[in-house]
């Protein structure tokens, strides 16, 4: 699976990325920017349909960590899994 950028500007492709191999059908795509300390890093979370979210490095795609998901049902206010 492939990621591509573009330019915001006139929507040309800038780069074709290489998806890690662990993501081979996914249903969404963000970022987000954070602090540590004095250090902002960026993190991108990807969802590959599954009951995990993958954090990856922005600049190498590499996975950084997995966050588990539980499943669970909203039904009348109330939580059930």
């Amino acid at each position: 699976m492939f990621s591509f950028k573009y330019y915001a500007e006139n929507l040309t492709l800038k780069e074709t990325i290489k998806m890690p191999i662990k993501i081979i059908e996914g249903w969404g795509i963000t970022h987000m920017r954070r602090k540590i300390g004095d250090e902002e890093i960026i993190e991108v979370y990807v969802s590959n349909g599954s009951f995990e979210i993958l954090v990856l490095d922005p600049v190498d795609w590499k996975i950084r960590r997995k966050i588990k998901v539980n499943r669970f049902i909203i039904y009348r206010g109330k939580y059930q899994k």
